[in-house]
């Protein structure tokens, strides 16, 4: 049977230095929800402008709810399920306009990116993972039978935080280039 493991992060889009004056002494623009969601429709349509596992895309459909794409992953990158890394892997986008864009892999796993605003007017993004591994299960692997089910569970749920912080403040600075 496979393992899903679910990963979440959290990031304010602008913090309270991106009122103030960076490390290049050039300010830092601030963005508003409007033109986060932009960005992550271009994020949707051109992936690989945003993360570096992917070497290039293709937009097979597109509409006001729904993006199908086609993605390439860098061999040994990417999603599970996502094949040797040579060939494309079909992704559908649900757009649920202004808040969420939320990716489904073939292998059923899925991406959410989040739109978020907090009471007191402060916008977050949020990325959520939810990976499906078909290679988790006891005696499927090397790796399984020295070190056990929980112990690569957790290095790779490590991984999807570590590398899910790293997508969602690379694509917010991506964004803020734009806008900037």
């Amino acid at each position: 049977m496979p393992t899903t493991i679910s990963a979440s992060t959290t990031l304010p889009v602008n913090p309270p230095s991106s009122t103030s004056i960076s490390s290049t002494s050039t300010p830092i623009p601030t963005l508003t929800p409007e033109q986060l969601w932009t960005g992550l429709i271009r994020k949707c349509l051109r992936p690989e402008d945003f993360i570096p596992a992917i070497l290039k895309s293709e937009v097979l459909r597109q509409s006001e709810s729904e993006i199908v794409r086609r993605v390439v992953f860098k061999k040994g990158e990417g999603p599970p399920g996502n094949g040797d890394g040579d060939g494309w892997v079909e992704e559908r986008i649900a757009l649920e306009d202004g808040v969420s864009a939320t990716f489904t892999l073939p292998n059923g796993s899925t991406i959410q990116n989040l739109i978020s605003v907090g009471p007191s007017g402060e916008l977050y993004l949020t990325f959520t993972y939810n990976w499906i591994y078909d290679d988790l299960e006891l005696g499927s692997g090397d790796e399984l039978e020295k070190r056990g089910l929980e112990e690569v569970v957790a290095e790779r749920k490590r991984g999807l935080e570590e590398g899910g912080l790293k997508t969602v403040r690379g694509t917010v600075e991506v964004v803020r280039g734009f806008f900037g």
